[in-house]
């Protein structure tokens, strides 16, 4: 049987992949900043800016993130230093995390489905236990439990699909 292409996926990663310049053009006399910028969304040191500017672009989804104190062991934690890792959740299914691919070099692709069985597997190894993610309330610029997001945001491990295609169909 041939693989299943998902021309969602095939357009963000398209988008957003690793041959794509995501940094904000420098201006006159930033040339000595300690930092990069990425265009209307903040310093690209910290991953949830990545995800605003998926969301932004692609204008849905939403930020989810997690504690490494809370969700240890990821491969996210243990590479990405700090004391939480942040990324876009597009349509409720779709992890799409520029950070790991043009920041820090962790992936090799922007996006994940959750409905298949192959990037589950990766989802949880990479971003840990679904339940354990947080929604960024953009309303509190903070992010809360999932059972204090709107109903919409709320996330549950989907059933993947039965066939094990490389991306499934929406």
């Amino acid at each position: 049987m041939p693989k299943v292409k998902d021309p969602f996926m095939e357009s963000v990663e398209a988008q957003f992949g690793k041959a794509v310049d995501l940094l904000a053009p420098e201006e006159e006399g930033e040339e000595d900043q300690p930092w990069e910028l990425i265009e209307d969304a903040g310093e690209a040191f910290f991953a949830i800016n990545h995800a605003r500017l998926v969301i932004g672009k692609l204008g849905e989804g939403a930020i989810y993130g997690y504690s490494d104190k809370f969700n240890p062991g990821t491969i996210a934690a243990d590479r990405a230093g700090g004391d939480g890792f942040d990324f876009a959740v597009i349509r409720g299914r779709y992890v799409v995390d520029t950070w790991s691919v043009q920041y820090a070099s962790m992936a090799d692709r922007v996006i994940f489905d959750m409905k298949n069985n192959k990037d589950a597997a990766l989802i949880e190894e990479t971003y840990g236990d679904i339940s354990k993610w947080e929604y960024f309330d953009t309303n509190k610029n903070e992010f809360v439990s999932q059972s204090e997001a709107p109903a919409e945001f709320r996330l549950s491990k989907p059933a993947p699909k039965a066939h094990d295609s490389e991306s499934p169909s929406p």
